[in-house]
């Protein structure tokens, strides 16, 4: 069989993949035995970098394993743009690279989380604040998740930090503005500065939510799906890449099955609020990690800042981020290795897309872990 997924069945091979993953994934109340329940932990006064406050945000999570007595064993998986708690579900579990039997995962929402649910990390929908909500940065998505483990699960540093595309951006934060929190970072295809031609590919969909009939200037009470719809719809292509396209939609046939796959698990299945894609489009655009005091724009100087050990996991054929914004921070962070991953899948193989790179991440995560 292919090495990744035959051009006779890629609808059927990807859902399965999807499905299995929980990539999408079910409302909280739906009957699943096999994922551990639904939390909640709610933090008073939490201020955000443009110096708004709000009296009360609450974080979504869920844990797997159990936490070591000295508290040395804690992971934490962190969101891709909109996901939820369920991202990394592909690389958790006994014996998988984040395993159960030995460490304590915690995975959690990050602000503005857009599964339609209430039940989530506080954002501008479930806030009841709409457009008034806070712009916020992934710098504010950090310095929640850091109130969180430190003040709801009693956590003042974790083993590890895993993320995918904004979750690899959020790890990279974590690492720099709070270096003694973490002893090592995964970032997996992430930038540590959104380029100009990926800021172009977000700020495009993002217009394309705000021409939805039903968007009023997101002031809206009722989510007009059609709007986050067709803005995820016009990432598909950069989150696969050219020869994901070349491999399994070259015929016509082909292309319009790829289509209707797509327009089948984003109406069906990954239905979002245009609000919080909005706000998480606007995180994933601006991010930069040098950009605050001391660093004035000077990414050697950031990296220079990192004390955790990282494992960088690169695709050579992301359509989103260029080889340097790989090799630079492997090469300028200390203690840092690189795992560069030869997949069609591109981007995605940050979401399990392609099993032998998920099988070769899962080997090298195993044994960073072991030199933490």
């Amino acid at each position: 069989m292919n090495r990744f997924f035959t051009v006779r069945w890629p609808i059927i091979a990807l859902l399965g993949l999807i499905l299995s993953n929980r990539l999408f994934s079910a409302p909280a109340n739906a009957a699943d035995t096999s994922h551990p329940p639904h939390q909640m932990a709610t933090l008073k006064q939490f201020s955000f970098r443009n110096g708004v406050t709000l009296d009360e945000v609450k974080v979504s999570y869920v844990t797997h394993g159990r936490l070591s007595p000295n508290k040395d064993n804690v992971i934490l998986a962190m969101q891709h743009f909109f996901g939820d708690h369920h991202d990394l579900d592909f690389l958790i579990g006994p014996g998988k690279a984040l395993d159960t039997d030995q460490y304590f995962i915690v995975a959690s929402d990050f602000l503005g989380n857009s599964q339609l649910r209430d039940d989530l990390t506080t954002g501008p929908t479930n806030s009841g604040l709409k457009m008034a909500f806070p712009l916020f940065s992934l710098q504010d998505a950090v310095a929640l998740e850091v109130r969180f483990l430190r003040e709801q699960l009693g956590i003042d540093q974790v083993l590890m930090a895993i993320g995918g595309s904004m979750g690899a951006q959020t790890a990279y934060e974590l690492a720099v503005t709070y270096p003694e929190f973490v002893k090592g970072i995964v970032p997996i295809v992430g930038s540590v500065k959104t380029n100009t031609h990926t800021r172009w590919v977000l700020d495009n969909a993002q217009r394309i939510i705000a021409l939805s009939p039903g968007w009023h200037g997101g002031w809206y009470n009722e989510n007009d799906p059609q709007g986050a719809y067709q803005a995820l719809m016009t990432l598909v292509p950069y989150w696969l890449g050219n020869r994901w396209f070349e491999a399994h939609a070259a015929s016509y046939g082909d292309y319009l099955a790829q289509r209707r796959f797509w327009d089948h698990l984003f109406t069906r299945l990954a239905k979002q609020d245009a609000r919080n894609i909005h706000y998480q489009l606007n995180a994933w655009m601006n991010y930069d990690i040098a950009d605050r005091l001391p660093f004035n724009g000077d990414q050697a100087k950031a990296f220079a800042a990192i004390k955790a050990k990282a494992l960088i996991i690169s695709a050579k054929y992301d359509d989103l981020i260029q080889e340097h914004e790989f090799a630079m921070p492997a090469k300028l962070i200390p203690n840092a290795a690189r795992l560069d991953l030869d997949s069609p899948a591109g981007h995605l193989v940050c979401c399990g897309f392609d099993a032998e790179a998920t099988a070769k991440m899962t080997e090298a995560i195993r044994d960073f872990l072991a030199r933490l």
